[in-house]
């Protein structure tokens, strides 16, 4: 019996099925059901209930996957206590990001790599926030709003509040908005949520103004290109914004005129915790994660 096959047998009941798990993992499915079958036949003992429609594990393998994660958990927690005390720590990170993540994201990687150069790091691009952890294998994904599952832990990485940008070559060519109701005279660039619903509707302080729009897309870092491309004005998380307006492309309007912060998380799996090289990118991203004042 292998330490790799009780992580999979792990991985497997947490996917829900062999090729969720195969697919997490980018192992063959028939490579998947083997290793299961034959730590079944070295436990003599079977683990799963197998339909066409559904894995559920046996009474016998409830009871196995309970004392097999305390027992992977405790391991994880050795090698992470080890790895702490090497000059070079190793490894694999896979995390989950929002969509429109790429203008901060990369400068956070580039400088993680410095850092820790044989520790590897998969990003996954994904709107469905920490509810395909699981399913492709994340050790942890970035969720941006109220947490609901008690299931995960979550560590807060910071509020988020959204500005308003246009570029300098759009504002020569119109007039500069004051206040929100100034928006009402300009055509803006808006977002549409995973779940389809469209963020015209912006919020600030005081109140909210639902702007005209001929522009929307679903992913930020699209909108953040259109309004360097002159095309109009958005509603943009500082994070993405601030490296734009370091380098001059955007200007930050109505500065006084604040829109409510959102809780960004990073949440990961509460049974197995992290591994020492996701905990290292985890305090990393926090790190470099910018405050808006």
């Amino acid at each position: 019996m292998r330490v790799e096959d009780l992580s999979l047998f792990i991985k497997v009941v947490e996917s829900g099925s062999f090729s969720a798990a195969a697919h997490s993992l980018d192992l063959p499915r028939a490579n998947v059901s083997r290793r299961i079958n034959e730590l079944e036949q070295s436990l003599n003992t079977r683990l799963f209930v197998r339909t066409t429609r559904k894995l559920n594990l046996t009474n016998q393998g409830q009871q196995y996957y309970e004392s097999v994660q305390d027992i992977m958990r405790r391991l994880i927690d050795a090698n992470s206590a080890l790895q702490s005390h090497t000059s070079t720590p190793t490894g694999q990170v896979k995390v989950g990001v929002n969509v429109g993540s790429d203008y901060y994201l990369i400068d956070i990687t580039k400088s993680f790599k410095k850092l820790y150069p044989d520790i590897d790091i998969e990003v996954r691009y994904s709107n469905e926030s920490y509810q395909g952890l699981f399913e492709h294998g994340l050790d942890m994904a970035m969720y941006i709003g109220d947490l609901t599952d008690s299931s995960f832990v979550a560590r807060k990485l910071g509020g988020f509040n959204k500005i308003v940008v246009a570029s300098p070559a759009y504002l020569k060519a119109h007039s500069t908005p004051k206040t929100p109701q100034d928006l009402l005279q300009h055509s803006c660039i808006v977002y549409r949520r995973h779940d389809q619903k469209l963020e015209n509707r912006w919020q600030f302080s005081n109140q909210d103004i639902e702007v005209n729009h001929h522009h929307i897309s679903n992913n930020y870092t699209h909108i953040a290109q259109a309004v360097e491309a002159d095309l109009g004005i958005a509603l943009l998380p500082y994070i993405l914004a601030y490296p734009m307006l370091e380098n001059g492309s955007v200007c930050h309007l109505m500065p006084e005129y604040l829109s409510p912060a959102e809780d960004a998380w990073m949440v990961y799996p509460s049974r197995n915790g992290l591994t020492h090289a996701a905990r290292l990118l985890l305090e990393h991203i926090i790190s470099r994660i910018p405050t808006y004042i």
